[in-house]
């Protein structure tokens, strides 16, 4: 009998002595283990995985940094400088992978945050078992690979009918001056009839550092839950993941814009396991240079009457490769399910590259599903008239490449996060006006 042992790649063996050096009294140990052990059954999924068929983090992920140490004192003692600062959201600080509840804002009335490390050590069955996230999740070796190395992050509960105000504001701050690894998963459950609005920043990041992020979200019947994110740091590699599991009555809505990083997969698995819901998934994606974004998301609907709706706009220049992965799943008993979903994708040289892969499976009759891709050049008919009116082409292009990506950053603070709509608005759009200004530079 022969057996076959699996080669790995160098950025794989340090993943493996990455976890081997995790201390033994490193919380959750026994989740770590079982997180390995899966993750080491497959490496680092490839093309012929068919969810990364167009991310390949095998070819890719030539190297894998060791992950962050502790947080110098004069970083430290900066950051509480920095935090001094007075703030229209409640802030809570993540430093090198380890929530800091001393650089962090009081929380308001009927919301409870803990450090995962806590919550682990505790050994709270409720919370540990929301850590996996829904069924469609499993088997995907980032969420294993996440669970394996996480250092830290936080649980955020809110008690039953409580609209938090203000808005949480999630902050994640990499110190080191050399390239690291950061790995980090938090939790927010919200109880029947609550309300939040979560803002996450990633601050610091050194260009060669590396982070693999996970949220998980439960969010309680009537409850209400607005999540909006940036990537605009200039990472190697960013591999973040959202997991929702919905209840009856409830609305869900999360936006990311992705505008730098070198390879950035954001991946989504949604369960809409109560009537009558409504999910709401969108995001831009402005990619330049040799960047590499997939979008990747599953949306289960395994109740009545219930909507999503997801929308994400890319815009690609120089030899950058966009990929779009989405799977709408409408169980046998989903009656009346209401499915939209679109990419847009706008290519601006000869060089970008767009796959869309969008899918429906549908085991119910009385369903209203649809999806759409599609990829162009900008339409040179609205650049003559612009160009006419004594607009140069470059900025005839940004306008029409703002007013593309505006549909998507407009639909920011409709839930919760309502108050802290227009400034959010605003630093998306300045986000995407400083990549239109870097592209006219090069022009």
């Amino acid at each position: 009998m022969n057996i076959v042992t699996r080669l790995k790649t160098e950025a794989e063996q340090a993943i493996a002595h990455a976890y081997q050096a995790l201390p033994e009294a490193a919380a959750g140990r026994s989740l770590r283990a079982a997180a390995f052990a899966r993750f080491e059954a497959t490496g680092l999924p490839h093309r012929r995985v068919e969810a990364y068929k167009y991310t390949d983090l095998k070819a890719l992920v030539r190297r894998f940094l060791p992950p962050a140490g502790m947080t110098a004192p004069l970083a430290l003692a900066a950051l509480r400088q920095q935090q001094s600062e007075a703030s229209d959201t409640v802030r809570l600080v993540i430093v090198d992978g380890r929530y800091r509840p001393d650089l962090s804002d009081a929380v308001p009335a009927g919301v409870r945050v803990s450090a995962l490390a806590d919550v682990l050590a505790e050994g709270r069955a409720d919370l540990i078992a929301a850590l996996s996230g829904p069924a469609i999740a499993d088997g995907d070796p980032v969420l294993a690979l996440n669970a394996a190395l996480m250092s830290d992050g936080v649980v955020i509960e809110v008690t039953a009918g409580v609209t938090v105000a203000p808005a949480i504001t999630l902050t994640h701050v990499v110190t080191a001056d050399d390239p690291v690894s950061v790995h980090t998963r938090s939790l927010v459950v919200l109880n029947a009839g609550a309300a939040l609005g979560l803002i996450e920043r990633h601050v610091g990041a050194h260009p060669g550092h590396q982070r693999t992020d996970v949220l998980h979200l439960v969010v309680g019947d009537g409850g209400a839950f607005e999540h909006v994110v940036a990537k605009t740091d200039a990472t190697a590699l960013d591999l973040s993941t959202l997991t929702a599991t919905v209840g009856a009555d409830a609305r869900v809505t999360s936006f990311a814009l992705v505008t730098a990083g070198e390879i950035t997969r954001r991946q989504h698995f949604v369960r809409m396991a109560g009537d009558r819901s409504v999910l709401t998934l969108k995001g831009a994606s402005l990619l330049n240079a040799e960047m590499h974004a997939d979008t990747t998301l599953v949306v289960e609907h395994d109740s009545l009457a219930c909507q999503s709706r997801e929308l994400f706009r890319h815009v690609i220049d120089d030899a950058a490769h966009g990929v779009f992965q989405g799977k709408v799943i409408v169980r046998p008993g989903a009656q009346k399910t209401d499915g939209k979903m679109a990419s847009n994708a706008l290519l601006l040289s000869d060089g970008a590259e767009m796959d869309n892969k969008p899918e429906l499976e549908i085991f119910a009759d009385d369903v209203a599903c649809g999806h759409g891709a599609t990829c162009g050049e900008i339409d040179e008919r609205p650049i003559f008239y612009l160009m006419s009116r004594g607009l140069p082409r470059t900025e005839a292009e940004a306008l029409l490449i703002q007013s593309f990506v505006g549909e998507v950053v407009d639909s920011v603070g409709e839930g919760p996060l309502a108050s802290q709509a227009e400034a959010l608005r605003d630093a998306f759009t300045a986000s995407i006006e400083r990549w239109l200004a870097a592209r006219r530079t090069l022009a």
